[in-house]
């Protein structure tokens, strides 16, 4: 039996696998957590270090360059985070997370033949073929 610790750790070691099959990815790539909602975070340094921060794409605001090769995170709701690394680095995680975002769109687009019409997350109820083709390019092929 795995314990917690050991069960996040493989969760985290087969979702950046999905993520450099898929995008290429392969330096601290951005996670998506579940098809089904938009969960997709980037780390702020390598997933080894203690000082680590996983971010959701979706809430950030701006990335605001500060001295010694600091930032600050600001997001939608005005919490702010200051980070140890330089702008220009974490706006780069920050695009590879919407790559991703954007690769599994498109691929979900295509996969229920319909790329003129994008998945609507406002609906009440998800359509389940749009769900399944999001969880198929999971599969190891």
């Amino acid at each position: 039996m795995i314990g917690h610790v050991g069960f996040t750790v493989v969760v985290i070691i087969l979702k950046k696998e999905d993520t450099m099959r898929i995008t290429g990815i392969s330096s601290k790539p951005p996670l998506l957590f579940t098809p089904l909602f938009p969960t997709y975070f980037f780390p702020t340094h390598s997933d080894r270090k203690d000082e680590n921060t996983w971010i959701n794409i979706h809430y950030v605001e701006q990335i605001k360059p500060l001295k010694d090769k600091k930032c600050k995170v600001i997001f939608v709701d005005d919490q702010t985070i200051t980070v140890n690394i330089s702008a220009h680095s974490m706006h780069h995680q920050y695009l590879n997370g919407i790559y991703y975002y954007y690769m599994m769109d498109r691929a979900a687009r295509v996969a229920t033949f319909d790329p003129d019409s994008p998945i609507d997350y406002t609906k009440p109820q998800l359509n389940i073929y749009e769900a399944l083709a999001k969880y198929s390019l999971f599969e190891h092929k």
